[in-house]
C-alpha cells in the first residue's frame, strides 16, 4: 500500500487487516519509505505478539492506514503514532459491523476488560463510519494521550465499565457524535488539556456533547475547550438501569478552568441529576460564553460549590429572528432547578450584547432549597442581575 506521505484571575484519548501495513514495535526499528506486507507483521500481529510477551510498544510510522476492522489492543500494551502523521482512516466495512467490532480501535477483551492500555500521538478518522453508534476509539480503563479522533457517528472516545484509573489528556475530538463520553468507572478519573469541538453537527439528532461523563465517582475535568457542540460543552450526571430501577450515583467532581463556548442547546456546563443522585462537586474557574442554553446549570444536583465562573452573554435565542425558545425564558449565566445546599458565590455573569440574551445573571428556582447565592457580581443581564425562588438565600450581591 502507499503511504501518503485563561486568565488567572479566574479560580480555573486497526484490526488493520491491511496486511500491506507494516507496524514497528519495540520488536523492531521504523523502517524508511514505503512500509510493504513483506517489512513488517500487521499491526494486529503486532499488537498480540506484544500481548503475548506480557506488554510493549507498539509503533506506528508517519502514514495513511485503510482500517478495515477493529484494531483490537491486549493488557499493559501502548500503540503509539507520529502525532499527526499518523492516521487510521475506517473504511466502510467497520460502519457495518456489529457489536463489538463497530469501532476503529478497542481493548482486547471487551467483556473483561484489560488494564494498562495506552494510545497515544495519532489521528482516527472515521469518516462518519456509517449508522449512528460506530465508535473512534472504544476501552476499559485506558489512557489516552495526544489523539486526534474526527468524523465518528458515534463517540469519539468512549471509556466505559472498568475498574482502574482513566486518564483523557490532549487529544483533539471534533465533528463525532459525544466528542469524549466516560461512565461507570471505579476508579480515579482525570480528563485534562482536550479541544471538544462540533460533536453532533452532522446528526444533532442523536448528540452533541463535548465531554460527557455518567456514573463517576472522583473525576477531575480540567482546563478543556469545548466550543460548537450541537447540546453542551460539559455534562456531568448520576446514570440509571430504568428497566431493572438500578440507580448510578455521581460524586466528587472537580470540574475547573474549561472554556465552553458556543455550545448548544444544554449550555456550557450541565450538571445533570435527574436519573440519580449528583453531589459534592466544584464547579470553578471556567469560562462560559454564547451558549445556546445556560452558562453553568444544575437540576437535582446536592452539595456542591460553584465559584469564581465568567458567564458571559448566554442564552443564545434558537427561535426565529432571534426570538427565544420556552424553555430558555429563565436561562441565565448560572442556573439552579430543584438543587440543595448549593453554594454560588465569587461569580461574574453579565450580558455584554444588544439585544440581550441572558435573562438573568443567576437564577434559583423550581423546588430548589437551601442554596446560598453571595458575593457575585451579576449586573447588565436582561432581567434581572439574580432571582432566588422562597426558601434559598441570596445576600451581598451586586446587581
Amino acid at each position: 500500500m502507499r503511504l501518503k506521505a485563561f486568565s488567572s484571575s479566574f479560580v480555573i484519548l486497526v484490526v488493520l487487516v491491511c496486511v500491506c501495513l507494516n507496524p514497528v514495535s519495540t520488536f523492531g526499528q521504523p523502517k524508511e519509505g514505503r512500509l510493504t506486507a513483506t517489512d513488517f507483521p500487521s499491526i494486529q500481529t503486532a499488537l498480540d505478539e506484544a500481548g503475548k510477551r506480557g506488554g510493549g510498544e507498539v509503533f506506528i510510522p508517519a502514514g495513511v492506514y485503510e482500517v478495515e476492522r477493529t484494531l483490537k489492543v491486549p493488557s499493559h500494551v501502548t500503540l503509539r503514532g507520529e502525532g499527526a502523521a499518523t492516521v487510521l482512516r475506517a473504511k466502510a466495512s467497520i460502519g457495518e459491523n456489529p457489536y463489538p467490532n463497530n469501532r476503529v480501535l478497542s481493548n482486547a477483551d471487551v467483556e473483561s476488560g484489560n488494564t494498562g492500555i495506552v494510545i497515544k500521538d495519532l489521528v482516527v478518522d472515521g469518516g462518519l463510519l456509517g449508522e449512528y453508534h460506530k465508535m473512534g476509539i472504544y476501552g476499559i480503563s485506558f489512557s489516552i494521550e495526544g489523539v486526534i479522533v474526527r468524523r465518528c457517528s458515534g463517540e469519539g472516545i468512549l471509556v466505559a465499565y472498568g475498574r482502574g484509573n482513566v486518564v483523557v489528556e490532549r487529544c483533539v475530538v471534533e465533528e463525532n457524535n459525544h466528542g469524549i463520553n466516560v461512565h461507570h468507572i471505579d476508579g480515579e478519573v482525570l480528563v485534562r488539556d482536550n479541544v471538544c469541538k462540533r460533536n453532533g453537527v452532522n446528526q444533532p439528532q442523536h448528540g452533541g456533547i463535548g465531554i460527557f461523563v455518567e456514573a463517576v465517582h472522583h473525576i477531575s475535568i480540567l482546563g478543556n475547550v469545548c466550543t460548537d457542540n450541537a447540546w453542551a460543552g460539559i455534562v456531568w450526571m448520576g446514570g440509571a438501569d430504568e428497566a431493572r430501577g438500578v440507580p448510578y450515583p455521581s460524586g466528587d467532581c472537580l470540574i475547573a478552568n474549561n472554556l465552553c463556548l458556543r455550545n448548544g442547546s444544554q449550555g456550557g456546563i450541565f450538571i445533570n441529576g435527574t436519573y440519580s443522585q449528583t453531589g459534592r462537586f466544584l464547579v470553578s474557574g471556567n469560562v462560559c460564553k454564547e451558549n445556546g442554553r445556560d452558562g453553568i446549570w444544575a437540576f437535582r444536583a446536592k452539595d456542591g460549590v460553584i465559584a469564581s465562573n465568567l458567564c458571559v452573554s448566554n442564552n443564545k435565542p434558537s427561535g426565529k429572528e432571534g426570538s427565544l425558545e420556552e424553555w430558555q425564558r429563565t436561562a441565565s449565566g448560572i442556573r439552579l432547578v430543584d438543587c440543595e445546599n448549593v453554594v454560588v458565590t465569587g461569580n461574574r455573569c453579565l450580558d455584554s450584547r444588544e439585544p440581550k440574551w441572558q435573562v438573568f445573571g443567576i437564577c434559583v428556582e423550581g423546588r430548589s432549597k437551601g442554596n446560598l447565592v453571595a458575593h457575585n457580581l451579576a449586573s447588565g443581564n436582561r432581567v434581572a442581575g439574580v432571582r432566588v425562588a422562597e426558601g434559598n438565600t441570596a445576600r451581598d450581591n451586586v446587581e
